[in-house]
């Protein structure tokens, strides 16, 4: 068989890779693992000593052990709960697993979390919350300088949607966190974009929040008094000399090279409350929509919405959306769709602004066109080659039992995952045999989870077949009849077959001690939450067989993402 192992980071924050190509009688996982390692230190050319090395073989196993957990809950946690656990096990069990691995090593925790995938928004709020909230001291444990962690605070907040790192903001500020890092990211973000009149009228509230957070009540007042002007004018306001230095040192020093000062203020005098007759043209347009809809064309659709809804009660919904059509946001056109059909308004999305997650799922919903389709074939193309380990011939089974549906909160999560998955690896390799275990197809081929989970049968079935490798990708709740898939790859390993097996799992479990169930203790569990974050998850069997040498690989293949954005923002 010929196993190749791609050492490549998630595109696109690290561009190339090495390739390694080696034929052997069957997979071991020492072996490649060890590749990794070789190859990770040639990429970053790296020969560091970090600070888990020379700890006690017991306390790097423990380490690792941590890590491991961190890893499934970072690579398949969604915020929500799941089909079998609620929402409150998932937060107490997530809460307890960060903490292990933060207070142990914060560079570690940082690692993890950056290798978990751009996508992965969620994870990367916990960390920064976690970086910002905890001041870095002597008692502080990490294999990397104060300054490495400030690189990892700048990635999370970077790749991170806006309204999310903004909510992220309001709650360091509900929690009282206030020291000059947290302060410096938050005025840095808000008052240093160039889209802050966009963020004004999209995000007054939590601006001043925000704002008010860092300035505090006072200073807020003293703000408030010099902005405000008798001819409603901002621009007719003349400074005094101490109220120039006032404004410069606390306001116009974080702005946007690409906004005047005069922008920037009468942005903040906006988001103070201030009424003006105001000439950026955003601003401009929230007042004059009051009275003329029409004049509130290039504001964001739901603040349109919201003056139509208090000062325009006659006009129909429907006409935001076609005086908004071509401002809104991806997401909100691929969330209008039937909506915008309704009122007979044509708008377009492009598929390819979304994970394969997320355009499965809307699948569900809209049915699966042709551009969605072409779509998923594309990123399942381009994610296949990011992929550090391909087989020639592979078989996947797909767990299509009803816990596969997900919870209410998060209807279809695991089984459009899955499917997503399923499309990736089916990419990566040169042929691939798919098993459906439970469950039907719709009409356009989704997958529709249904009945309880038998996988024994699939799996005799692909094993048969002589596979280079078999991917199951379940939630790990087998229960028709339970501990079946153990026993079989029990008696296959007996018999002398060498198979290798991966159980791909999208979901969490708060009742595990590593936050991920396994359907057999001889089966590598790979977790994700999504496929742009899968590769994280090929450390893992390097971790349980070396965890020195895992950990190192683990922060060598995320240095150079590190160092590439910092390229970026310079």
């Amino acid at each position: 068989m010929t196993l190749v192992v791609r050492i490549h980071p998630p595109a696109p924050l690290y561009q190339g890779g090495i390739f390694i190509l080696i034929s052997c009688p069957f997979f071991t996982e020492t072996r490649t693992f060890n590749l990794l390692k070789e190859a990770s230190e040639t990429m970053t050319g790296l020969t560091t000593q970090f600070a888990f090395e020379s700890l006690p073989q017991k306390q790097v196993t423990e380490l690792a052990n941590d890590v491991l957990a961190f890893m499934n809950f970072v690579s398949a946690d969604t915020k929500k709960g799941t089909h079998y656990q609620s929402q409150s096990n998932i937060e107490e069990a997530r809460t307890k697993i960060y903490q292990n691995v933060f207070m142990k090593d914060r560079a570690l925790f940082g690692c993890i979390v950056c290798m978990s995938g751009a996508k992965n928004d969620f994870a990367k709020q916990n960390a920064v919350k976690a970086f910002l909230a905890n001041s870095w001291n002597s008692t502080t444990k990490s294999s990397l300088p104060f300054d490495r962690e400030q690189d990892f605070i700048d990635l999370f907040i970077k790749e991170t949607q806006v309204n999310r790192v903004l909510n992220m903001f309001v709650e360091l500020a509900d929690l009282r966190v206030n020291n000059s890092r947290t302060r410096k990211a938050m005025l840095s973000y808000v008052l240093g974009s160039r889209n802050l009149p966009l963020w004004s009228v999209k995000y007054r509230a939590k601006l001043k929040r925000i704002l008010t957070h860092c300035w505090n009540v006072r200073y807020i007042n003293i703000l408030y008094r010099i902005l405000r002007t008798k001819s409603t004018d901002v621009l007719k306001k003349r400074f005094s000399d101490k109220e120039k230095k006032f404004l410069y040192q606390d306001i116009l020093r974080h702005k946007n090279a690409g906004l005047k000062d005069i922008e920037a203020i009468e942005c903040i005098a906006f988001i103070l409350g201030i009424k003006g007759d105001y000439k950026v043209p955003l601003l401009k347009a929230f007042f004059d929509a009051r009275t003329d809809l029409k004049a509130g064309k290039s504001l964001p659709m739901e603040v349109l919405e919201g003056i139509r809804s208090s000062y325009h009660k006659d006009v129909s919904k429907d006409e935001v959306i076609k005086l908004t059509a071509r401002k809104m946001t991806q997401k909100q056109k691929k969330n209008l769709q039937k909506t915008a059909a309704k009122a007979g308004v044509a708008v377009t999305f492009n598929p390819m602004a979304f994970t394969m997650t997320e355009l499965f799922i809307y699948a569900y919903e809209m049915g699966l066109s042709k551009d969605v389709e072409k779509a998923i074939e594309v990123k399942a193309e381009k994610l296949a080659n990011t992929f550090p380990i391909r087989y020639e011939k592979i078989g996947i089974i797909v767990d299509a039992s009803k816990s596969m549906e997900g919870s209410k909160k998060q209807p279809l999560k695991p089984i459009a995952t899955a499917q997503a998955m399923r499309d990736v690896l089916i990419k990566s390799a040169s042929t691939g045999t798919v098993k459906i275990a439970g469950g039907f197809k719709n009409k356009d081929g989704l997958i529709i989870p249904a009945h309880s989970t038998s996988l024994a049968k699939q799996i005799i079935q692909l094993l048969k077949q002589d596979m280079d490798a078999i991917f199951i990708i379940s939630d790990g709740y087998e229960n028709s009849p339970s501990g079946r898939i153990d026993e079989v790859v029990g008696i296959a390993r007996h018999i002398g077959v060498t198979t290798p097996i991966y159980h791909v799992n999208p979901v969490v479990a708060s009742e595990t001690a590593t936050g991920m169930r396994r359907l057999s203790q001889a089966i590598p569990v790979l977790p994700c939450a999504n496929p742009e974050g899968v590769a994280l998850s090929f450390l893992k069997p390097m971790l349980e067989t070396d965890p020195v040498n895992g950990l190192k690989t683990l922060v060598n293949m995320t240095l150079p993402m590190i160092e590439k954005n910092k390229e970026v923002a310079a």
